[in-house]
């Protein structure tokens, strides 16, 4: 990997994180002043946010592949739903 490259994605994560732990800020200050949902909400969205983050330090580390390189040998799985589209099944 190149040095810019790894300097952007290291920027990426960095980014991942302060944002994760602006949204815990956030959602604590709005528990406090009594709205729970924004507070789940906020929760939620830095819950995301430090998987993405993690996911980030990963790569930066090696332990993962490229996303074709996945792609290339997980299993192919596909799925099948009953959603009813236009009148049939």
């Amino acid at each position: 990997m190149s040095e810019d490259r790894y300097q952007d994605i290291a920027g990426a994560y960095a980014e991942a994180s302060v944002s994760a732990a602006r949204n815990r800020l956030y959602a604590a200050m709005a528990r406090k002043e009594g709205d729970p949902g924004l507070a789940k909400l906020l929760n939620a969205m830095a819950a995301s946010e430090e998987v993405q983050a993690n996911r980030i330090l990963m790569h930066l580390r090696g332990k993962i592949d490229t996303p074709a390189a996945s792609a290339a040998t997980s299993p192919r799985t596909t799925y099948r739903t009953n959603v009813r589209c236009a009148g049939r099944w």
